[in-house]
């Protein structure tokens, strides 16, 4: 079963192209248990999973935008409200795992107990454009003690390695799971999407950061410096505006309630929308 991460999908500025592709290392996808990783007292503890991806293997031809990623939950046993993990993708000026990686996205992603055995669906805050040739680097890195976090897996085949890093274990460097420990044949289901390049307005609008997500009071919204904001609302989960007003660049979230919304900024570039956690 696969489950979309981003609440009030009507709002999502996001249209499927023909030139649509998922790019993915694993065999099966529909048997889903949980992964090896470093833990305490049977709870894991901190954790990055990785998975890398090069485009022209998957009959990719041109350049194309990198625009989604998809990963199984294996575990969240303890996450009664959402929790967090940390959504991370690079290149590199080498063949992953070498080379020194350079970030180009990254955003939380909310996770509760209930998505075990689910695959989340993520549209990236800031998609970004690669040519066939670039290797894409997938980390999803956990660090929250108190919740027993597993990437989705399964030993049903996979046409490259999976790996994990933990410098809580003494894996400092992201290494394949059969070499980890007296070695584990996980195959990890992490995929990642490319679409149709973005163009000048999309980049520009890739370019909007809205800091900090998770927030507790202050919410910032900067823009370019040759884009203008002309709207900005932000909506509960049942689609209501709740109120709170754009300000010098900021919004004052400080008398919400803790959950999810979704925020819609209205640009001389196009419209942004993208998800807020209140925390």
């Amino acid at each position: 079963m696969k489950k979309i991460t981003l609440l009030l999908a009507a709002f999502a500025a996001t249209t499927l192209m023909n030139a649509q592709t998922t790019m993915s290392h694993s065999t099966d996808q529909t048997d889903i248990t949980g992964s090896v990783a470093c833990a305490a007292g049977g709870t894991a503890t901190e954790n990055s999973f990785w998975r890398s991806y090069t485009p022209a293997d998957f009959g990719v031809t041109g350049d194309m935008a990198v625009t989604a990623v998809e990963f199984a939950v294996g575990s969240a046993n303890g996450a009664a409200a959402p929790f967090t993990v940390l959504l991370n993708l690079y290149t590199s000026d080498d063949v992953f795992p070498a080379g020194t990686f350079t970030l180009v996205s990254t955003q939380t992603v909310p996770v509760v107990e209930g998505d075990t055995g689910t695959i989340l669906t993520v549209l990236l805050d800031t998609p970004f454009n690669v040519d066939p040739s670039t290797e894409i680097i997938m980390e999803l890195y956990d660090n929250d003690a108190a919740v027993n976090f597993r990437i989705g897996q399964n030993t049903l085949g996979e046409t490259a390695p999976s790996y994990l890093s933990s410098a809580a274990c003494g894996i400092t460097v992201p290494t394949p799971t059969e070499a980890v420990g007296g070695g584990f044949p996980d195959d990890f289901i992490m995929n990642v999407t490319v679409d149709a390049p973005l163009g000048v307005n999309d980049v520009l609008l890739s370019q909007v950061a809205v800091y900090p997500n998770p927030t507790t009071d202050v919410l910032n919204i900067a823009v370019p410096s040759t884009v203008e904001v002309t709207a900005a609302v932000l909506y509960d989960v049942l689609g209501k505006n709740t109120g709170v007003a754009l300000n010098n660049g900021t919004m004052n979230t400080a008398a919400l309630a803790k959950g999810v919304y979704i925020l819609s900024v209205n640009t001389t570039a196009g419209t942004l929308t993208q998800k807020v956690v209140k925390n």
